[in-house]
C-alpha cells in the first residue's frame, strides 16, 4: 500500500518518492485519446517539417559551428570538441542522396530532428494526461518557438538533442509508471537507460538533465535490484559507446579531425571541453546578474509576447496536486541555466547570438506549462461543454500568433551572408595571394566546401589557407593534399608550438600559431599573404604578443603581408567598396549577421584613414 504525502509536507526522500508515486498512480488513465491521435501527431509533424524545409538556409553555413559539422559528416570526420559522433552518423547518408548539396542536406537533417521533437512532445504531453488538441497546442507552440525553429533550419546538434531529451522525459514517465503497475515491466527503464546514454552523446549539457530524469523515473529506479542496476548500466553504457566512434575514425586520419581522439589525451580534451577553457568559471555578480537577466530575455522572446507568462502560470495552475511534477519540470528548466551561469564568464556581447541555444528547454517547459494548464483549465470547464471545447484552441491560437512572430528570426531562406562576403573578401584580394580567413571564427574549409563553387573559380589565382586553424594537423595536412602550396616542414612546426609555451590561454597560442604559420606558407610560396578576419579575433588573438605588426599592414580589412623583397599592392584595395545589401530580419539579427556588420564597418574605418 502507498502512503499517500500530506500536500506541503516535508520534502523528505522518502516522502518525495511516495508523493511523485502517488501523483503517477493518479494521473495514469485519466485520459483515454483515441487511437487515431498519434497519427494527428504525425500529419502535424510532418507538416511542421515542410514548413522547417521552406524556411531553412539555401545551402549555406551561417554559424560557426556549422562549417566543420557539415565536413564531418560529409566525410565522417570528428567534428570540434566534444565530436559530435550522432551527427555525422545520422547526417552522412543524408550527404550522398537526393539532388541537393551536402549543406542543404544537412541543414534539413536538423529540421528532420525537429519535427520528431515536435510528434515526440505530443506523444508526452497525452501521457501527462493531456487531451490530444491541448497536447497538440503544446507541441507546435515549441515547434515555432523562435530559438527552436531557427535551430531547425541550419546545420547544428539542438534539434537532435532536443529530440532525444523528449523522447528520453518520456521513457523516464513510462518506466515509472510500469514500475507502479500490478505486473511491472523492466523494459521502459532499460530503455532509458540507452535513450540517457545517447543524450550525453548528443550534447554533453545532458548532463544537467539528469536530476530531472532521475526524479521523473524515482520510482522505477527504486525498484531495480541488483540485476536491474547492472542491466540499467550496461544500458548507459551501450548508449555512451557511440563515443568509441572518435577514437576508430580519427585512427583513419579523416578530412577533419578536430583534438586527434584517438590518443587519449585527444580524445579527453575533446570530452572535457578543455580546448575552451579560456575564461573561466563566473566569479563577478554583476556579470551574473547580466546574464540572468539575459536567460529571462530569452525565454521571454522565444514565445509571443505574454505567451510566456501564460505558459507559466499555466505551469503553476496544473501544479496544484503535482508538486513533484512541478518539480521535476522546473530542474529541467533550470540546470541547464545554472550550469551556463557557473561555466562562462564572458560579456554578453560573447553569449548572444549563440549560446541561446543552450536555453531552449525553458522554452520546452514554459509550452510543457501551457498545455497543461489548458488541460486542467478544461477541466474545471466540464460542465460547460462549449467553453471546455474552446480552451485547446486558446493554445493553438498562441502557437499561430508565436509563429508570426518567430517568423522574421527563423526565416533562414533568404540569407546568403556567407556566399556575400566570401565573393568580397575574395575579390579583394591581392594576385597570387595566400588567403588566410577567419570570420565569424569560421576557416578555410568554410570558403573551400561552400564559396568555392559561386567565388572561388573568379580568382584561380588564390590560394586558400585559415587564420584560425593551422595548428590542427589534419589542416596541414590539408593544405598539403591540395597540392597548390608547399607547407612549413615538421621542424618549423614544432618549432612554433614551443613558442606557444606560457601563452595565456589556448586562444592566444592559437591565434600566434596561426599568425607565424601562416607568415612562413606565404615566404616559402613567394606569394603575398592576406588575412580577412573579425575584428576581436585578430586584435586579441591573432596580433596578441606580436612586436609592433610584425610587418602586416591595414589594407580594408584584410592585412597584407609582402612576399620577401615584395611590395604590398595598395591601389584598389584601399578603397572600401559599396556595402552590399544583406537580407535584414525584422526581428533581430543572428550573430553572424552582427560579424558581417563589425566587418564591413571596421573596413569603412580603416579605409577611411
Amino acid at each position: 500500500m502507498i502512503q499517500k504525502e500530506p500536500d506541503g509536507g516535508a520534502a523528505s526522500p522518502v516522502g518525495l518518492s511516495t508523493g511523485l508515486s502517488a501523483e503517477l498512480e493518479s494521473n495514469d488513465g485519466v485520459v483515454r485519446s483515441p487511437s487515431w491521435t498519434p497519427l494527428l501527431y504525425l500529419l502535424a509533424a510532418l507538416a511542421v517539417f515542410v514548413v522547417y524545409a521552406l524556411t531553412s538556409a539555401p545551402g549555406t553555413v551561417i554559424l560557426e559551428s556549422n562549417y566543420d559539422l557539415t565536413v564531418a559528416a560529409r566525410h565522417l570526420g570528428c567534428a570540434h570538441s566534444p565530436g559530435y559522433p550522432l551527427h555525422s552518423l545520422f547526417a552522412h547518408p543524408l550527404c550522398a542522396v537526393g539532388p541537393w548539396g551536402a549543406v542543404f542536406a544537412v541543414n534539413l537533417l536538423s529540421g528532420l530532428w525537429g519535427a520528431l521533437a515536435v510528434f515526440l512532445l505530443a506523444l508526452f504531453l497525452e501521457k501527462l494526461g493531456c487531451r490530444p488538441l491541448a497536447a497538440l497546442s503544446g507541441a507546435l507552440l515549441f515547434a515555432f518557438s523562435a530559438t527552436f525553429w531557427s535551430q531547425a533550419g541550419l546545420t547544428e546538434v539542438y534539434t537532435q538533442h532536443l529530440a532525444l531529451t523528449i523522447v528520453a522525459l518520456y521513457a523516464a514517465l513510462a518506466a515509472s509508471r510500469s514500475a507502479l503497475a500490478d505486473e511491472p515491466d523492466r523494459r521502459p527503464t532499460l530503455a532509458l537507460g540507452l535513450l540517457t546514454g545517447l543524450l550525453v552523446v548528443s550534447h554533453n549539457a545532458a548532463l544537467t538533465y539528469l536530476p530531472a530524469l532521475a526524479l521523473l523515473a524515482l520510482p522505477a529506479l527504486k525498484r531495480l535490484d541488483a540485476r536491474g542496476w547492472a542491466l540499467f548500466i550496461v544500458a548507459g553504457a551501450l548508449g555512451f559507446s557511440v563515443y568509441l566512434y572518435l577514437p576508430l575514425r580519427a585512427a583513419t586520419d579523416p578530412p577533419i579531425n578536430w583534438s586527434a581522439p584517438n590518443t587519449w589525451h585527444g580524445f579527453w580534451s575533446g570530452l572535457s571541453h578543455d580546448v575552451y577553457v579560456d575564461h573561466g568559471v563566473g566569479r563577478s555578480l554583476s556579470l551574473l546578474g547580466d546574464q540572468a537577466a539575459w536567460i529571462a530575455q530569452t525565454w521571454w522572446g522565444d514565445l509571443a509576447p505574454g505567451v510566456s507568462l501564460l505558459g507559466l502560470a499555466g505551469l503553476f495552475y496544473a501544479a496544484r496536486g503535482r508538486r513533484r511534477l512541478l518539480w521535476t519540470l522546473l530542474l529541467l528548466l533550470l540546470l541547464p541555466a545554472l550550469g551556463l551561469l557557473l561555466a562562462h564568464n564572458q560579456d554578453l556581447v560573447e553569449l548572444r547570438g549563440s549560446d541561446e541555444t543552450f536555453l531552449i528547454t525553458g522554452a520546452l517547459v514554459l509550452c510543457i506549462g501551457l498545455a497543461l494548464g489548458l488541460e486542467k483549465l478544461g477541466e474545471a470547464l466540464s460542465e460547460r461543454r462549449i467553453l471546455s471545447r474552446l480552451i485547446p484552441l486558446l493554445g493553438l491560437a498562441a502557437a499561430a500568433g508565436t509563429a508570426a512572430f518567430s517568423l522574421p528570426r527563423a526565416d533562414l531562406s533568404q540569407r546568403r551572408t556567407a556566399e556575400e562576403i566570401g565573393a568580397d573578401v575574395v575579390g579583394q584580394s591581392p594576385y597570387r595571394a595566400v588567403l588566410a580567413v577567419s570570420l565569424v571564427s569560421s576557416d578555410a574549409i568554410y570558403f573551400d566546401n561552400l564559396v568555392r563553387l559561386e567565388v572561388r573559380d573568379q580568382r584561380p589565382d588564390l590560394a586558400l589557407s585559415s587564420a584560425y586553424q593551422p595548428s590542427e594537423p589534419w589542416y596541414q595536412r590539408e593544405l598539403a593534399a591540395r597540392g597548390r602550396l608547399l607547407v612549413p616542414d615538421a621542424e618549423l612546426v614544432r618549432e612554433l608550438w614551443r613558442q606557444t609555451i606560457g601563452a595565456p590561454g589556448p586562444f592566444i597560442a592559437q591565434g600566434f600559431f596561426a599568425r607565424e604559420y601562416n607568415q612562413a606558407l606565404a615566404e616559402l610560396n613567394q606569394r603575398p599573404l592576406a588575412v580577412a578576419v573579425v575584428r576581436d579575433y585578430f586584435e586579441h588573438y591573432f596580433l596578441a604578443g606580436a612586436t609592433g605588426r610584425d610587418g602586416f599592414r591595414p589594407v580594408d580589412l584584410l592585412e597584407i603581408y609582402p612576399p620577401p623583397g615584395g611590395a604590398a599592392p595598395i591601389d584598389s584595395h584601399t578603397t572600401p567598396p559599396v556595402a552590399l545589401r544583406r537580407y535584414r530580419p525584422a526581428g533581430g539579427t543572428h550573430k553572424y549577421d552582427r560579424a558581417a556588420d563589425e566587418f564591413y564597418h571596421w573596413r569603412d574605418e580603416l579605409g577611411g584613414e
